[in-house]
């Protein structure tokens, strides 16, 4: 299950990191935005070379087996990171474009998933220790 979680994970922020890199003005148009903005642009592109680092390290991961927790990790810490930047924006700026409410959906997803994860090795960890004691 942890595979499935770093190949998901992985291949969505990849797929968006393209995006972003890509074709950033089209993705503003599709969230009712002007590209007019140089400036907006780069930004959007800087986070997507960060989403495609991040998912070129998760892909990386996938074939080390001893750093597949710490990824883990870094996911939920990573998705948690954007939620609170958009509940800010939220707060401040008002409710968004439905589109970035569904994408703050499946960073929600990819939070909780993780977090499920971590508590499910935890708890294993936990039994194989009692088992082991006696």
């Amino acid at each position: 299950m942890k595979k499935a979680y770093l190949i998901v994970v992985a291949g969505t922020l990849a797929l968006i990191g393209l995006v972003f890199i890509a074709a950033p003005g089209a993705y503003l148009a599709g969230i009712s935005v002007s590209a007019d903005n140089s400036e907006l642009l780069e930004v959007l592109r800087g986070f997507g070379g960060f989403y495609l680092g991040f998912a070129a390290y998760l892909f990386l991961v996938f074939f080390r087996r001893s750093s597949i927790d710490t990824a883990i990790q870094s996911i939920v810490i990573v998705m948690s990171g954007i939620l609170i930047g958009r509940l800010t924006g939220i707060i401040a700026d008002g409710s968004p474009d439905p589109k970035l409410i569904a994408s703050a959906g499946i960073e929600l997803a990819f939070a909780i998933w993780g977090i499920v994860l971590i508590l499910r090795t935890k708890e294993g960890k936990g039994n194989g220790a009692a088992h082991q004691s006696h």
